[in-house]
């Protein structure tokens, strides 16, 4: 049984991140690593950063010093966000927390061109 950890519903948030790369290998590799991250979490794959970074370190081992941190796993989702590439840019959308250190930080791995949050917080 997944146990959402964040915040009470008072605090929910309607965001999507925005990641451009300068070309589709950095955004393939950035839309994997976020993918795997987030379903991880949600399915209780990965308990906390060390799991997820012994699985990642072969692939980017920059995410040992720069990915998520233990609170990035331990605040929880209450529902699965939509990953998706189109080209050079990566989405993250549906998100409903206001959590989203964890998504930039791997989004940063890939060297990104830019990153951007956008949406709204609130009931």
């Amino acid at each position: 049984m997944k146990i959402w950890k964040a915040f009470g519903s008072a605090h929910s948030a309607h965001l999507t991140i925005i990641g451009k790369f300068e070309n589709v290998s950095k955004a393939e590799g950035a839309n994997e690593i976020v993918k795997n991250f987030l379903d991880g979490v949600w399915k209780d794959r990965y308990h906390n950063k060390e799991e997820f970074c012994e699985q990642w370190k072969n692939v980017n081992d920059a995410v040992l010093s720069l990915g998520p941190n233990d609170s990035d796993f331990n605040i929880g989702w209450d529902n699965l966000c939509d990953v998706n590439q189109d080209g050079k840019t990566v989405t993250v959308s549906g998100m409903s927390g206001l959590n989203v250190g964890g998504i930039i930080k791997l989004m940063l791995l890939y060297d990104p061109i830019e990153i951007k949050i956008t949406g709204q917080t609130g009931p």
